[in-house]
C-alpha cells in the first residue's frame, strides 16, 4: 500500500513541468502576466478545477441523502423498503466522498500549490537573471 501511494504522490507532483521555461519577457498588465506565468500548466489547473467541483457535488448529494433518510425515519414508514437508498447512501458516505477528498487533498497540497508555484519562481528567476 505504501508503494501506491508514493506512486500515487510521485505522479500527481509530476504532473506540472515546473522547469518549463516561458516563451518571451513577462508582461506588465496581471492577466497577460498570469497567462505568462501559468502557460503549460492550465490543462491540469482545469482539471484540479474539475476535481473541486467533483468534490462539492458529492458534499450537495450526501446531504440530500441525509435529509431523504431523515424524512424517512421521522415519516414512520418502514425502512426495509428504501434499501437501495441506503446502500447508495453508505457506498457514496464510505468510500466516494474519501476517495474524491483525497483526490481533492492532492491536487491542492502536492499538484497546484508547490508546482505553481516553482513554476512561477523559476520563470521569473530565469528571466531576472537572462
Amino acid at each position: 500500500m505504501r508503494q501506491v501511494w508514493s506512486k500515487w504522490i510521485r505522479f500527481a507532483g509530476d504532473l506540472i513541468d515546473h522547469d518549463k521555461a516561458a516563451e518571451g519577457p513577462p508582461p506588465r498588465s496581471l492577466r497577460p502576466f498570469i497567462r505568462w506565468a501559468l502557460s503549460g500548466a492550465w490543462g491540469v489547473l482545469a482539471l484540479g478545477a474539475l476535481v473541486s467541483v467533483t468534490v462539492g457535488a458529492s458534499e450537495v448529494l450526501a446531504m440530500y441523502f441525509l435529509g431523504i433518510i431523515v424524512d424517512i425515519a421521522g415519516s414512520g414508514e418502514p425502512i426495509s423498503g428504501h434499501w437501495p437508498l441506503f446502500v447508495a447512501a453508505m457506498v457514496l458516505m464510505l468510500a466516494v466522498r474519501p476517495l474524491l477528498f483525497g483526490v481533492s487533498a492532492t491536487f491542492q497540497s502536492v499538484v497546484i500549490g508547490p508546482n505553481t508555484h516553482k513554476l512561477i519562481l523559476s520563470r521569473l528567476h530565469r528571466w531576472t537573471l537572462g
